[in-house]
């Protein structure tokens, strides 16, 4: 089981309904996007960040170890918004590169510090919902809305692959380092080279599998699943919905976002 998975299946809101946590992170998400001052993206993540760690109980270094992967990649976008080549406007920081002037300017500057709290915002939202939600309630409340089939058992297939495939890797990659199959540079090679290679049949043979079982059960127009009835808890609910309308108000009056 993938840890995020096992996470959202023992947090402390587990047995609440998905569609409350769904609510809650999405309207928090579009208060993040309609904001043009990082006042409102800052706070949201703030109080996300509080709610998934104090009061759903994931550990902290989980949740900053989850936060830090797509920061790492943002850090890098950033840097090309915030970086012009030869700016007419005289800039915060520059240098010359190859003959040219690469400088930060302060437009430029203001718009990646927006960009990288929005982002931080919206991510925060995502990570408390499926932190808390697991994935097979979430493509459940999914079928429940119009939402189209086809990308919904594309959606399941895949989310079943990928699981398969990481537990297959982990076995494998476990029973290489028990035989020091990583010890040396070219055992390190030859093993991660074993490792590709066995993940590729593995697949192939999961894909021959997964058809067969479904063509034995009977498939036609859809993958049917049975989860557990949670009540829908109307305080809750209102409560969500009223911190995230709130939310949304405060980042139109600071300047929401034009389209």
């Amino acid at each position: 089981m993938l840890a995020i998975e096992r996470y959202a299946l023992t947090n402390k809101l587990h047995n609440r309904h998905p569609a409350e946590k769904g609510c809650l992170a999405l309207l928090y998400l579009t208060a993040c996007l309609l904001a043009r001052s990082p006042d409102v993206p800052f706070l949201i993540l703030v109080l996300m960040t509080i709610f998934t760690v104090l009061v759903v109980r994931i550990p902290l270094r989980v949740y900053l170890g989850l936060l830090t992967i797509p920061v790492f990649f943002l850090v890098f976008g950033l840097l090309t918004m915030a970086f012009s080549l030869d700016p007419p406007v005289t800039c915060v920081y520059e240098l010359s590169l190859l003959g040219h002037r690469l400088g930060m300017t302060p437009e430029g500057l203001a718009m990646a510090a927006q960009t990288f709290w929005r982002s931080l915002g919206a991510m925060s939202c995502m990570f408390f919902f499926i932190l808390t939600t697991p994935v097979t309630e979430i493509l459940a409340m999914l079928g429940r809305i119009p939402f189209p089939a086809l990308l919904l058992e594309i959606m399941i297939l895949v989310y079943s692959s990928i699981t398969v495939l990481l537990d297959t890797a982990s076995k494998i990659f476990l029973a290489q380092s028990a035989r020091l199959g990583y010890n040396s540079a070219k055992n390190t090679f030859r093993s991660l080279s074993w490792l590709v290679a066995n993940l590729f049949v593995q697949s192939l043979r999961r894909s021959r599998d997964l058809y067969l079982g479904l063509s034995a059960r009977g498939y036609e127009d859809g993958i049917r699943f049975v989860q557990p009835a949670k009540p829908l808890s109307l305080p809750f609910l209102i409560l969500a919905s009223a911190s995230g309308l709130l939310l949304i108000f405060f980042a139109l009056r600071t300047g929401g976002m034009t389209f």
